[in-house]
């Protein structure tokens, strides 16, 4: 048998793994391993490590895997073959990732990447970001998880593999579900369906389209098949980011439309991680006892699938079931055993999350020098982590220890710590937690004027979350509607815009006191805006609900944010500019007269206050690209590596 013949056994073992058919990949590899024994084809024995490494993989047995892949990752340096094995280092990374071991992912990740680099491997740097994305995600480290998540996307948009594009933006979608911000969440994974959605139509309709791509032992192979796990995972994502903004009956649609999917795949991991979301929700709304009964159910599943992440989750949550039903002992129980999980795969914030629970157990039962170090243990942990919520949670809970143990100033010093971080990153809800306190514990010292203090800074602060929730509100509305509604036309857009001209007019003579940056923010977002007018009148709806007219225009900001700004407008959006700004332009044409049109579009919004992320949303380009044309601008402009381009556009 000549070395092509095989080369070309080998890849049928890898095309049979691709459908499934094990059995056929197994016997394939042992029938090929003899061979390349027999002729010492040291490339093909490198192949069949590879494929035997990917069985292993399939049947859990991921130490396994990882030492295949050695073994293969050893014979193809040996014979230097670079495409070969920058994709066995890759997905080495891979593994480890799987194997919940993320900074020995991240490091492999890395060295793949610099190989890809290397070959100019579009593929393979996609693969890699993506992998590094998903890393730095279990490591909290959430601003590296979406840059990366990002390129990976862009990567696989531009090369028209569209079904690993969505898969990108579930990804993306989680980071943001991380970061807090669900309603980024839901549109990524919003688009993230309806791309899976038409690209698994198209294939149906027998149309010649490409969603993956595989790298099988010798070079890549483009692959056509509905990759129907992740579109499950979409939907319970997407059940996750509803019940984050507590919209409990989609998250349930949602979830319920992602078991069907994991029980026909027997995907356990799926079935377990949709069940246990579902029980998540029966939690928020303190169903306990049905909580629990999906969260055993998810328990059960998991026997098979192991994955120490969602076991350490619901141990996390049973445990908190059993607090609240004065089961401590058997809480202990839990968050010990989660705690531990959570340290194997080097997740602190679910660390975090644990110490918080056994805070409120030792709390219970008047434990306050355990509670003492515990919160010395959570506060050093979110220090080294950035996780400033966090801390000023471990705050609040040392000063409730300190005040139930009698050290009044001691509590004093520790609720104002935790009022100060709150404050710092706009964690409102927990700063008026800490001022109801404040209030309660002065008046208990007979501290009448600190109580009062803080009883004005309570209601001022109450106020506000209000005005900031009907915003949340406005926001979440935006999202569903735009999803629902797929942008209006361009006549129906330009006709609402002038309408909201009008209206905005109108309410800057009310409102003379705002200055002109806040015009030009707000002229910025009427310019973005494309709903219909069913959506209108719902806005107008809640609007009329609200007794000031700066709340009203904090809605009509908010619900302008998203919409690209057309050629057609921009001459309307530049004419208010220039009022404010009149100098501008002028200026930097004569700093800089060789600017192409999108590079002088770009600084005015850079101007406009706005970030990398909205300048691309209002243009209709990428971040990326944004990102690129910032870099060209710094080298026109003449300015240094420490020079702030933001900083010199706004003193220009």
């Amino acid at each position: 048998m000549t070395f092509q013949q095989i080369d070309e056994k080998i890849v049928s073992g890898f095309l049979a793994f691709s459908v499934r058919d094990n059995q056929k990949a197994e016997i394939i590899c042992n029938e090929a391993f003899e061979i390349c024994n027999e002729l010492s084809y040291k490339l093909g024995l490198a192949g069949c490590y590879a494929l035997q490494a990917r069985l292993f993989f399939r049947n859990q047995q991921i130490q396994n895997a990882i030492d295949a892949l050695q073994k293969s990752i050893s014979t193809t340096d040996e014979i230097g073959n670079k495409e070969f094995l920058s994709v066995l280092i890759y997905t080495l990374s891979l593994y480890y990732f799987r194997f919940e071991q993320y900074s020995l992912s991240i490091k492999y990740a890395n060295e793949s990447l610099e190989m890809f680099n290397q070959l100019n491997d579009d593929y393979g740097k996609a693969e890699g970001f993506s992998i590094l994305a998903v890393s730095y995600l279990m490591l909290s480290e959430l601003d590296k998880a979406l840059e990366n998540g990002l390129l990976s996307y862009e990567l696989w948009l531009n090369n028209k593999l569209l079904d690993r594009a969505a898969s990108e933006l579930i990804n993306i979608a989680v980071i943001y579900n991380d970061k807090a911000e669900f309603a980024e969440a839901i549109q990524y994974l919003l688009r993230a369906v309806n791309l899976k959605l038409k690209y698994k139509e198209d294939l149906e309709a027998g149309k010649d389209i490409i969603g993956s791509v595989d790298y099988f032992y010798n070079k890549y192979y483009f692959i056509s098949n509905a990759n129907d796990s992740s579109l499950a995972d979409a939907y319970i994502n997407l059940g996750t980011a509803y019940e984050r903004i507590g919209n409990y009956k989609e998250a349930g649609l949602y979830l319920e439309k992602s078991l069907p999917i994991k029980r026909t795949l027997n995907d356990k991991y799926g079935e377990a991680a949709a069940l246990n979301q579902i029980g998540y929700i029966f939690l928020s709304t303190d169903d306990y006892v049905s909580a629990e009964w999906y969260f055993n159910q998810a328990f059960q599943l998991l026997d098979s699938a192991n994955n120490n992440y969602l076991s350490a989750t619901l141990y996390y949550n049973l445990g908190i079931i059993s607090i609240y039903n004065s089961r401590l002992d058997e809480a202990r129980d839990y968050l010990k055993k989660s705690e531990e999980l959570f340290g194997e795969i080097e997740y602190p914030q679910g660390q975090l999350l644990v110490i918080e629970q056994k805070i409120n157990i030792n709390l219970i039962e008047k434990n306050y020098q355990e509670v003492y170090t515990l919160a010395d243990l959570g506060i050093n942990l979110s220090t080294s982590i950035n996780a400033v919520i966090n801390k000023a949670d471990f705050l609040l809970k040392l000063g409730d220890a300190y005040s139930a143990d009698y050290k009044y100033s001691e509590a004093i010093k520790s609720y104002n710590q935790s009022i100060t971080l709150a404050h710092d990153c706009e964690y409102y809800v927990k700063e008026i937690e800490v001022l109801q306190k404040l209030v309660k514990l002065y008046k208990q010292i007979g501290n009448v004027a600190e109580a009062f203090t803080c009883f004005e800074q309570y209601q001022e602060l109450k106020e506000k979350i209000h005005t900031l929730e009907s915003t949340k509100y406005m926001k979440n509305m935006q999202v569903l509607h735009e999803v629902e509604l797929h942008k209006t036309n361009e006549e129906l857009a330009q006709s609402k815009i002038t309408q909201l001209e009008m209206e905005l007019i109108i309410r800057e003579k009310e409102t003379e006191m705002l200055n002109q940056e806040l015009s030009v923010k707000s002229q910025l977002m009427l310019l973005q805006m494309e709903e219909t007018s069913k959506f209108k009148s719902e806005i107008l709806n809640i609007t009329k609900q609200l007794d000031k007219a700066e709340n009203i225009l904090r809605k009509v900001k908010m619900k302008l944010k998203d919409s690209p700004i057309m050629q057609h407008t921009w001459e309307s959006y530049l004419e208010t500019f220039t009022k404010v700004h009149p100098d501008f332009q002028p200026l930097l044409l004569k700093t800089c007269p060789d600017l192409t049109s999108m590079e002088v579009k770009i600084c005015i919004l850079i101007k406009a206050g706005l970030k990398s992320e909205e300048i691309s949303q209002i243009l209709s380009v990428s971040a990326r690209t944004v990102e690129n044309h910032r870099f060209h601008l710094r080298k026109k402009l003449g300015l240094s590596e420490r020079e702030s381009l933001g900083r010199f556009l706004l003193n220009l």
